[in-house]
């Protein structure tokens, strides 16, 4: 799994990630963690975007360095972390 891009939405205190090069079958529930809170994600456009998951929530501060966590939800051992750089609200990602 790779980063695919970090962006805030039209309401900047949300935030948006789409991770690309998910598998298609992990055999197991995973959460996500954007900066320590869990995000919500999906893939919106299978046939377009296979193996594309966008996943949204609270937005972290601009211009810090945080982390996405991808861990297994049963018991949080984390699977994946990609540590990058919060971009400003409006300035793309």
């Amino acid at each position: 799994m790779t980063l695919y891009r970090a962006t805030h939405l039209m309401d900047p205190s949300n935030f948006q990630i789409s991770l690309d090069n998910w598998p298609e079958d992990l055999g197991y529930q995973v959460v996500v963690f954007v900066d320590g809170k869990i995000f919500r994600c999906d893939e919106l456009f299978p046939e377009e975007y296979p193996n594309r998951v966008y996943c949204w929530g609270p937005a972290p501060k601009a211009e810090t360095q945080v982390s996405v966590i991808v861990a297994r939800e049963d018991d949080l051992e984390p699977l994946l972390e990609i540590p990058f750089v919060v971009p400003n609200p409006g300035g793309g990602g």
